[in-house]
């Protein structure tokens, strides 16, 4: 199941982690139709606004392996590493995923450092340091790494009938 394909029987998306469709309606209904609501890079090689929200929005049973990947993907200077790290005496039984993202000073990826710190769920969960010169370390334990839909399920279990006509206060 894609976690962009859950709609209610009134045809409406029951996800809180954000799609293009559901950014879309939103940005429609506050008057913000020219936000592109998908992972870019605008003509200068900044993350666009889109691009921002939906990291700020990603919620943890989304699965914070895909919410990293799409950040990396928008990194085009300064660097970043993915390392594994294996249960203390394996060499093959995966216990998570260290990142490390340095921004070398650009505004770019600091803005990407920014979107990540605003996701308060994400930061509380997976941020270990932050050290002078934009150097960044994060650390996704394995039960956070990919969709969790057990709880996705629970979530929309919950909001079935729920009104969203107020969203963009919620938000």
């Amino acid at each position: 199941m894609k976690k962009d394909e859950v709609i209610d029987e009134n045809g409406i998306v029951i996800d809180y982690t954000p799609t293009a469709e559901m950014m879309a309606g939103l940005s429609e209904s506050l008057g913000m139709a020219a936000i592109p609501w998908h992972y870019e890079l605008d003509d200068d090689g900044y993350p666009t606004e889109g691009s921002l929200l939906l990291i700020k929005w990603w919620q943890w049973w989304g699965g914070y392996e895909e919410l990293m990947g799409n950040v990396t993907a928008l990194i085009h200077c300064g660097t970043f590493e993915v390392i594994p790290v294996f249960k203390e005496g394996s060499d093959t039984e995966l216990d998570g995923l260290k990142y490390t993202i340095t921004t070398g000073g650009w505004s770019g990826v600091e803005a990407l450092i920014g979107a990540l710190q605003c996701n308060t769920m994400f930061w509380a969960n997976c941020w270990q340091m932050s050290k002078r010169g934009g150097y960044h370390e994060f650390y996704i334990p394995k039960a956070l790494l990919a969709c969790n839909e057990e709880r996705f399920n629970e979530v929309k279990d919950k909001q079935k009938g729920e009104d969203f006509s107020d969203l963009s206060i919620r938000l």
